[in-house]
């Protein structure tokens, strides 16, 4: 869920649905309805303005772990896809398999994350980056979140044990 104090509405997100909804409080009317097909709580996350959203349209339990892929970023005010990043949405990706993902509190940059690897893609540019965080075949600790700090191109890696 996302709050927008003015204009005291609430944004949030029906995953068994994949609808995006707009609330006036004050009224308690619904003011919009997105079909985005998001399809997993797991990575959805608003900008810090509610501007954007990111989140996941395909989702399954596979090695005994959540996984989600088709994630994509949309403009809150119109429902329009703005970026795919990631596999089964666009075809062409090096992240299958995804646990999370995180988008910066401006929107602009985006990160999806796998047990070994965080990509971040910046959304006005369409480039990314991918990070390999430690070795698949190595008993290290594995990727368990990653969230962006307010201060600019800065986010944080958090390992699971």
């Amino acid at each position: 869920m996302c709050y927008q104090p003015e204009t005291n509405s609430l944004l949030a997100v029906y995953p068994n649905q994949g609808v995006l909804i707009l609330w006036n409080l004050e009224s308690k009317r619904i003011l919009s309805e997105f079909a985005l097909g998001i399809k997993s709580p797991f990575g959805v996350n608003f900008s810090k303005s509610c501007a954007f959203i990111i989140g996941a349209t395909q989702y399954e339990f596979r090695y005994n772990k959540d996984i989600i892929e088709g994630i994509k970023v949309w403009d809150t005010s119109s429902g329009k896809e703005l970026r795919c990043i990631s596999a089964f949405c666009d075809g062409n990706s090096l992240h299958p398999g995804e646990i999370g993902a995180a988008i910066d509190s401006t929107g602009k940059l985006f990160a999806a994350f796998s047990d070994n690897s965080v990509a971040i893609f910046n959304r006005d540019e369409g480039k990314s980056a991918v990070l390999i965080v430690r070795d698949p075949d190595d008993s290290s600790p594995t990727v368990g979140r990653v969230s962006f700090s307010p201060a600019p191109n800065t986010y944080a890696v958090a390992f699971l044990e």
